[in-house]
């Protein structure tokens, strides 16, 4: 157990790190390196994925499905954040197409699936 927590802390650490570099990438409007995100939504899916299963259920398919709350709700943030805000730099940022959303829950779900196969989980 001890050795699943330090990898989930090393993972939270790169989350956190792409994360800061993706709001920096699109600070600076730099559009060659937004692809960025996807990894970011992977590491989001393992995190999501360890949280679960660490304070709610063993279940693989339950926990998919509580996953989903966070992936969505994710989603629903960033189109209220770009339609509410005043700020232009938060609206650009969480302003996204439909397929760029739609890819967002696809890499939340590839991280999910690979902390599965990470820990051995039935799925």
């Amino acid at each position: 157990m001890k050795n699943i927590n330090r990898k989930m802390v090393i993972v939270f650490l790169i989350w956190l790190l792409l994360a800061i570099f993706t709001v920096f990438i699109y600070y600076t409007g730099n559009t060659e390196l937004k692809w960025i995100d996807i990894p970011t939504h992977i590491a989001a899916g393992i995190l999501i994925a360890a949280a679960i299963f660490k304070i709610k259920t063993s279940d693989s398919k339950k926990a998919l499905t509580l996953a989903f709350l966070p992936f969505l709700g994710w989603e629903f943030f960033e189109i209220g954040a770009s339609t509410i805000s005043q700020n232009e730099f938060i609206i650009e940022l969480f302003k996204e197409t439909p397929p760029n959303r739609l890819q967002d829950l696809v890499m939340n779900t590839v991280g999910f699936l690979i902390f599965l196969i990470a820990t051995n989980k039935k799925f």
